[in-house]
């Protein structure tokens, strides 16, 4: 914060006028102990409007009328974009964070409320055409899972999803049969602006439940050798591993 600091002691004279938001960290403590990636050279702050939610960045945290000082990290649509969230810690005026959506709730398609239309696969095909590309179908038409990074990618900077093939891996004991079992859709791609690392988020047919279909704990981290692994939120017992991606048309 914007304090009185003594470079010859190594410490503040003044608590952090910020304290009382975040009782879990020291008063006299600097950017939550962590001033490798974070910086706070003049206590500027974010305020969300009481009525229309409207979120403004000031300058320090006196009371506003009719604002409310943010006191945790918030997610908001880009200026640019409305298909892209930026995610801010509540005392930064830089994002931390960047989500592109490239499927949105209603695009969800579950094959447990739907049957009709068939399995995970043809499930996943919707969420595919949702968001204007095809997915193709054959036998020889996926990318290897050495390949389904850059694959994703290059789809997510179409704006379209990708039909992903999946092992489930037993959470417990780390198991899976070592081949494709099932299938999902890419929904989003995540960027950490401050590791620089990259996941994907994606939505789940094999569930009746949209709140855990269309959850943002349905993620594929980047592991080891590129490898993409992450849970599914319908069901803790597993976590994915992905095997191949359709390629679309």
């Amino acid at each position: 914060m914007a304090r009185f600091y003594d470079p010859t002691l190594a410490r503040w004279h003044v608590v952090d006028p910020h304290a009382e938001n975040y009782l879990s960290v020291s008063p006299y403590a600097y950017v939550g102990n962590n001033p490798i990636l974070m910086i706070d050279p003049d206590g500027r702050d974010w305020y969300r409007h009481d009525e229309t939610d409207a979120i403004m960045w000031r300058e320090g945290n006196d009371p506003i009328e009719g604002y409310s000082l943010i006191t945790e990290n918030f997610t908001i649509a880009s200026s640019f974009d409305p298909n892209i969230k930026e995610t801010y810690r509540p005392t930064e005026r830089d994002p931390i964070k960047i989500i592109e959506e490239i499927l949105n709730p209603d695009d969800w398609s579950s094959q447990i409320l739907n049957p009709e239309l068939g399995d995970c696969f043809a499930h996943s095909g919707e969420m595919v055409s949702a968001s204007g590309a095809t997915s193709l179908g054959g036998e020889h038409n996926n990318e290897p899972a050495a390949n389904a990074i850059d694959y994703i990618n290059s789809q997510v900077n179409q704006g379209h999803s990708t039909r992903v093939h999946v092992d489930r891996i037993m959470t417990e004991t780390g198991q899976g049969s070592g081949r494709g079992r099932h299938w999902v859709a890419t929904s989003s791609r995540i960027t950490n602006l401050q590791t620089g690392q990259t996941s994907f988020g994606f939505f789940e047919p094999g569930t009746g439940r949209p709140e855990a279909g269309t959850s943002p704990n349905n993620r594929f981290n980047v592991g080891p050798g590129g490898t993409l692994t992450g849970p599914t939120q319908y069901d803790n017992r597993f976590t994915y591993s992905v095997t191949a991606v359709r390629r679309n048309r």
